[in-house]
């Protein structure tokens, strides 16, 4: 089971910096007040503004042309029952260039690049039926910031499983650098 999320998100840009002519970056911060409310599960409903993700902040609209800084994106999921309790693998695709990752309210992973993707392992604790709040802080630092790359590798999907290839007498060959020969 897998759930594209490319389409329409809610967003708000919550820690705007003035884009530098000369590139000069806008260092992060940290997570903002107002970033850390907008993150947890019972967020104010006001103040948002409708997006397409993936794309760059700047297509958004006139406030956020050569703007940087912090911007929170936020999207309902109504997650089935039969996969509450089920770890999640969250594909993000490009973000430029901070972003944290929130699921229900609990972070769920970090990284700080602009050009390769990346992806978030949700634990199963987190899942529920129903409602579920995915949300993702990002910081750039200058010139395009957003969430960028191919919509197909932008989704959310179950996380992946043991295929169960090996017999009982499968011995694994992976090494244990704590032990020495003896034990």
């Amino acid at each position: 089971h897998a759930w594209m999320l490319a389409g329409t998100w809610d967003a708000q840009l919550t820690n705007p910096r003035p884009e530098s002519p000369r590139r000069e970056w806008n260092s992060d911060p940290g997570v903002s007040e107002l970033a850390k409310s907008l993150v947890a599960v019972n967020a104010p409903a006001t103040g948002w503004e409708k997006v397409t993700l993936p794309g760059y902040m700047e297509s958004f609209g006139p406030k956020w042309k050569f703007t940087d800084g912090e911007v929170v994106y936020r999207k309902e999921l109504d997650i089935p029952a039969h996969m509450a309790g089920k770890d999640l693998f969250l594909a993000l695709g490009r973000v430029d260039e901070n972003e944290e990752t929130f699921f229900n309210g609990q972070s769920i992973g970090r990284s700080r690049q602009w050009l390769f993707g990346r992806g978030h392992r949700i634990p199963g604790n987190l899942v529920k039926a129903g409602r579920n709040v995915l949300a993702i802080r990002t910081w750039d630092e200058g010139i395009h910031g957003g969430m960028m790359g191919d919509p197909h590798y932008f989704s959310l999907r179950a996380a992946g499983v043991d295929p169960d290839f090996y017999h009982d007498d499968y011995i694994s060959d992976d090494i244990d650098e704590t032990k020495d020969e003896n034990g």
